[in-house]
C-alpha cells in the first residue's frame, strides 16, 4: 500500500506538537515566559485532534487496500498498539518509583493499572480525572473503541462497513447521556474526529478530479486551517454557534484538523521530497513511540535538570528535549514497535501478506 507522504509528516508534527504541549506542563505548569512557549501551551494539544481525523483516513484508507475481514484487522490493530502501550506503561511503574520527584502525580494500584492496560475508561487514583496510569493513553482509548466499532461494522456488514460506522461515531456522542457508564468516550465529541478522516478519505478515492486540482485549492485550505486556529478569522464566532448548535465544543478543532488533512492529501502529487522532508517524515514513522514516551523521558530529563523561568534554561532545555526524546524514539521504533517481536507475532496470527487471501473480505 502506497504511503501518502504529507499525512506522514503531518503525523509528526502532531506528535511533536503534544511533546513540547507536555514539555510546558510539567516543566513550566503552563507559565509561558515566551511566544513559543505560549505557542505550545495553546496549541500543543491540537496535535491529538489531528492524530484522530488522520487515524479516520488511514484506516480507511488501509480498507481501501487491504479489504481486511474484521478478526485480520482487530489483530493488526491490537499487535500495533497494545505492545508499546504496555512497554511503557508498566516502564512507568518502575520510573515513577525512581524518580519520584518529577513522577509525584503518578498513583495507582492493581484494578487501575489493569484498566489502564486494557483501555478501559476510569477515574485515575491520582485524582486526575478520567485518565490511565500512562496519562497519554487516553487518547488510546479512542483509538481503540474507534477500532473496535470499525472491526463490528466489518464483520455485520463487510463492503458496506463505513455507514455503519459513520453512524455509530456521529451518534453516540449525540445521545449518550452523561448519566451512563463511560460517558468521556462514548459522549464525546472527539468522535466526530474519526468521523472526518473517513469521509475525507471516501471524497479523495472516489472522486479522482480531487487529485487533479490546482496547488492553491490545498494552499486555500491550509491558510484557512491556520486562520481557524490562530483565531484572526472572522468566521471564527460563527463556528462557536454552529458549535453550541451541533452540541459539540470542539467544532473548532475538528474543523482545522480536518482541514489540514484534506490539504496534504489533495497537495500529495505536488509535493517534492529533499533531506528536510525526508526527516520530518522519518518524525511520523517514529511518531507513535514519540508519543508514548516522551512523558517518560520529560520526567527523566526534569529529575535530571530543573528549569528556570528565564529564556537561557528554555534555550539549553529545549535541545536537550528534543534529543532525548528522539533518541528514544527511534529505538523504541526500530526495536519495539516494529522489531522482531513484533515481526514474529505478526507472522504468527496473520501469517505471510496474501497468503489464505491476508485475511480479506471475498469479493
Amino acid at each position: 500500500m502506497k504511503s501518502i507522504y504529507t499525512l506522514q509528516i503531518l503525523r509528526g508534527i502532531a506528535a511533536w506538537l503534544v511533546v513540547y504541549h507536555h514539555y510546558m506542563q510539567m516543566f513550566y505548569a503552563f507559565e509561558s515566559a515566551s511566544w513559543l512557549g505560549g505557542f505550545f501551551v495553546t496549541q500543543g494539544a491540537f496535535g491529538v485532534d489531528l492524530f484522530f481525523v488522520l487515524s479516520g483516513f488511514v484506516m480507511t484508507y488501509t480498507m481501501a487496500n487491504h479489504q481486511y475481514r474484521a478478526p485480520a484487522f482487530i489483530i493488526n490493530r491490537v499487535l500495533r498498539i497494545v505492545p508499546v502501550y504496555w512497554f511503557y506503561t508498566l516502564l512507568l511503574v518502575l520510573l515513577a518509583w525512581l524518580c519520584r520527584e518529577s513522577f509525584a502525580f503518578t498513583r495507582w494500584d492493581i484494578p487501575s493499572l489493569a484498566m489502564s492496560l486494557f483501555f478501559v475508561p476510569h477515574k485515575n487514583p491520582s485524582g486526575l480525572g478520567a485518565y490511565p496510569f500512562l496519562t497519554v493513553g487516553w487518547t488510546l482509548n479512542f483509538e481503540m473503541f474507534f477500532y473496535g466499532v470499525m472491526a463490528l461494522s466489518i464483520w455485520v456488514f463487510r463492503h458496506y462497513w463505513m455507514p455503519a460506522c459513520l453512524a455509530l461515531l456521529l451518534l453516540a456522542p449525540l445521545y449518550w447521556s452523561q448519566d451512563w457508564p463511560l460517558h468521556s468516550l462514548l459522549g464525546s465529541p472527539m468522535l466526530f474526529e474519526f468521523a472526518a478522516g473517513i469521509l475525507i478519505c471516501n471524497a479523495t478515492l472516489h472522486l479522482p478530479r480531487l487529485q487533479h486540482l490546482s496547488p492553491l485549492v490545498p494552499a486555500t485550505l491550509l491558510v484557512i486551517a491556520i486562520l481557524l486556529r490562530s483565531q484572526m478569522m472572522a468566521a471564527w464566532p460563527v463556528l462557536w454557534r454552529l458549535s453550541d448548535l451541533l452540541y459539540s465544543p470542539h467544532l473548532t478543532t475538528l474543523v482545522p484538523a480536518a482541514l489540514l488533512v484534506a490539504a496534504c492529501v489533495l497537495g500529495e502529487r505536488h509535493f517534492r521530497q529533499n533531506r528536510i522532508t525526508d526527516f520530518l517524515r522519518y518524525l511520523g514513522d517514529t511518531s507513535y513511540s514519540t508519543y508514548l514516551s516522551h512523558v517518560l523521558v520529560l520526567g527523566v530529563v526534569l529529575q535530571l535538570i530543573r528549569p528556570r523561568q528565564d529564556p537561557m534554561s528554555d534555550l539549553m532545555l529545549v535541545p536537550i528535549v528534543a534529543i532525548a526524546v528522539l533518541a528514544v524514539s527511534h529505538y523504541s521504533y526500530k526495536y519495539i514497535e516494529t522489531g522482531p517481536l513484533y515481526r514474529r507475532m505478526k507472522l504468527t496470527l496473520l501469517g505471510k501478506p496474501g497468503e489464505a487471501n491476508g485475511g480479506k473480505i471475498q469479493k
